[in-house]
């Protein structure tokens, strides 16, 4: 009696063992066929203010996934930054942080010394950040000298204004750029 005990515990064993088999052979064919409806459309962004201020090159790689009646449904953009050989993500600021990502993509020559280069700058990193609203078109844009560098100032958070830091040395070379909510 103890023999057949055994026998169907391991006949048991065995067909859940061959159910997981078979349901993981079911996700990984739904998986396979999910994959087909994605597509991935990459673009370089391209501006003549990017190539003043920028050595980095900028794309965004935008998800479509197809729909049944031949169209695609948009699920956002990923900013990515390619400097030589590194090509990573750029991830837009979100809260008070610093960007030294974005400070070593800009060029060796470029400087800071008055309001039209800080204007330049604005301008050069919107082209960059604009697919995601940053910017706000009904906002508008403020430059101010500090004693430490500028305040790029492109928006509001509630009641304080939000923008960029640019901090330069005596020659307007920038030492830093952080974002901040709280300007």
């Amino acid at each position: 009696m103890n023999n057949i005990k055994k026998a169907f515990c391991v006949l048991a064993l065995m067909s859940s063992s061959m159910m997981v088999n078979a349901n993981d052979v079911v996700k990984n064919d739904i998986r396979k066929e999910v994959q087909t409806w994605i597509d991935i459309e990459v673009a370089q962004k391209k501006s003549t203010l990017q190539k003043m201020v920028f050595s980095c090159d900028f794309y965004v790689a935008s998800p479509k996934f197809k729909t049944p009646d031949g169209g695609s449904t948009g699920i956002g953009g990923y900013l990515f930054y390619k400097k030589g050989d590194q090509l990573d993500m750029l991830i837009q600021p979100s809260s008070d942080e610093a960007m030294p990502v974005l400070q070593s993509c800009i060029k060796p020559n470029f400087a800071v010394t008055d309001e039209d280069g800080a204007q330049l700058l604005m301008e050069a990193i919107e082209s960059v950040f604009n697919q995601d609203l940053m910017f706000s078109d009904s906002f508008e844009t403020q430059i101010k000298k500090t004693t430490k560098g500028w305040e790029l100032i492109t928006g509001d958070f509630f009641d304080d204004l939000s923008g960029y830091v640019i901090k330069t040395d005596k020659a307007g070379k920038i030492t830093q750029i952080r974002y901040s909510l709280n300007l």
